[in-house]
């Protein structure tokens, strides 16, 4: 594990949310900042704005939140020569190749975390180092289990991946090398609590209320 400063306030209660996009992450991040007083820490948002300011494409529409933007992220860019999707996968997935630091999302979240005297919840953990990181410095972390998104995804093979350190190459699982691995690299992973988000709002609201918070 990365050597990384105590954390400044060690009472304030952080949670890491793991799930496919569609599973409610954003939702349940909302409700606690909203009624709980928590604030917030997202990769995608800094990565978001990287990609932005890098490669001049429009802040807004990368968050994707409607059918117009959705679409605009998945058009090929003729003078990037390649989708925003894909420019914004480019820098989530190489910059901590560089050489400036190992570990860096990890760090960049330690920041926040040392930076914040309020409870943090952090919306997108992805791998095990991340929640091993947020175990570290006394973390929740929670999968957010929503079976319409699960259906389209192969968990199965993803898990033994994950597990066992097995590519999809060796597999040879079509569907699995199809999507993008920040979809699936979670599964199979260690979770302090499960939310079945199969409901309504109400209901989540309710779980969150009691449960989470």
């Amino acid at each position: 594990m990365i050597s990384l400063t105590p954390v400044k306030y060690p009472s304030q209660k952080i949670v890491g949310l793991i799930g496919p996009a569609g599973s409610g992450r954003r939702t349940v991040a909302n409700l606690l900042v909203e009624k709980h007083g928590f604030g917030q820490s997202s990769i995608a948002n800094t990565i978001k704005d990287v990609t932005s300011a890098v490669f001049g494409l429009d802040r807004a529409r990368l968050e994707g939140c409607t059918n117009e933007a959705i679409s605009w992220r998945n058009q090929y860019d003729s003078h990037w020569e390649m989708s925003p999707a894909t420019t914004e996968c480019i820098v989530g997935t190489k910059m901590h190749r560089l050489d400036v630091t190992r570990d860096f999302w990890i760090k960049r979240w330690h920041k926040d975390v040392m930076n914040s005297t309020r409870p943090l919840v952090l919306t997108d953990v992805r791998t095990a180092a991340q929640a091993s990181y947020l175990r570290s410095i006394g973390g929740t972390v929670v999968y957010m289990k929503r079976n319409v998104i699960e259906d389209k995804i192969p968990c199965s093979p993803a898990a033994v991946v994950n597990r066992y350190n097995v590519y999809p190459e060796d597999l040879k699982h079509e569907d699995l090398r199809a999507i993008h691995p920040s979809e699936w690299c979670f599964h199979g992973l260690q979770y302090d609590l499960v939310i079945a988000n199969n409901g309504s709002l109400q209901k989540l609201e309710h779980f969150i209320d009691f449960e989470l918070a």
